[in-house]
């Protein structure tokens, strides 16, 4: 199975015609975009079957869990150069198009991230024997691969396979030090961290000595963590809700993979070539080294 975060190829390469205030023409974005998906397409298909496009779907579960979530990325948007309502809605007129034109197998359900149409997809091509490669520089999504030895992921921002061997990741690390990039705190502070205006109180470190306790009980047993109280405790559960992605609502599995065994059995006419421009100069063309050294 062949599952792509357009999201998360939008914010690779393409996302820099848009530095310093740029608008660049949709045309020029829709090259780069889909010249980047056809040559993942190029290098991944033969092997891994159709292209799935996994797309992110407002308002997303995880804020019902805790409002906070990803609120600050507004703040520092706000900050950027980038024209972010511009690029997001030019994003948004590419997936339209690859539903029109494209065969490929397009996932997009109100509330789920890309992140977890990808893990449920990956979880459900381990049980029918299917190999995954995930395209995706989201580094969380290695916690697949501690799962599903048939997984591998290859980020488009590294230009390279991530593998559990040539990148830190610690799920448990992970649930217990939070995510700053997603407003979620560690499991010593308020849920509402990342919220609270003006001076903050300082976070709480995690050791490796509190890690090392935790592994002891971990995933069955934390409640006889010592070092956690029972605050703590309560942070905990609703990080591991938040970043482990099995727990992504069984009704929104049950929907991701309805909806993929579905759109399998329709196969479209490909017409992806009637979007791209016939005068792309050869600076824009797909590079043809692109991957080199990174095919599985």
């Amino acid at each position: 199975m062949l599952l792509l975060d357009l999201s998360g190829v939008a914010c690779a390469k393409p996302i820099t015609l848009y530095y310093e205030g740029a608008k660049p023409p949709i045309e020029d974005v829709r090259n780069a975009m889909i010249g980047d998906i056809q040559e993942y397409e190029k290098l991944y298909s033969e092997a891994f079957g159709r292209m799935v496009v996994c797309i992110d779907s407002k308002p997303y579960w995880r804020s019902e869990v805790q409002p906070a979530y990803k609120q600050s990325r507004a703040k520092a948007k706000a900050k950027s150069d980038i024209d972010w309502d511009t690029f997001g809605a030019d994003v948004n007129q590419i997936h339209k198009d690859l539903v029109e034109y494209s065969n490929y197998i397009v996932i997009d359900i109100q509330g789920a991230e890309a992140d977890d149409v990808i893990a449920v997809l990956t979880e459900y091509a381990t049980s029918i024997d299917e190999h995954t490669v995930i395209i995706s520089s989201d580094k969380d999504m290695l916690q697949l691969q501690l799962r599903n030895k048939k997984a591998h992921q290859f980020s488009p921002n590294r230009n390279k396979l991530l593998t559990l061997e040539n990148t830190e990741y610690d799920l448990l690390s992970h649930i217990l030090k939070g995510d700053v990039s997603d407003c979620i705190p560690n499991v010593f502070s308020l849920d509402n961290h990342f919220m609270i205006e003006g001076d903050k109180p300082r976070q709480k470190s995690i050791t490796k000595k509190i890690i090392a306790e935790a592994r002891e009980y971990y995933p069955d047993n934390m409640d006889k963590c010592e070092l956690l109280d029972e605050t703590a405790q309560a942070r905990f559960k609703q990080n591991q809700e938040l970043i482990d992605t099995t727990y992504t609502p069984k009704v929104l599995q049950e929907t991701i993979i309805s909806m993929y065994i579905r759109k399998c059995a329709i196969t479209k006419e490909h017409r992806i070539e009637e979007l791209l421009s016939p005068f792309e100069s050869e600076e824009d063309e797909v590079n043809e080294d692109k991957g080199k050294g990174v095919r599985l």
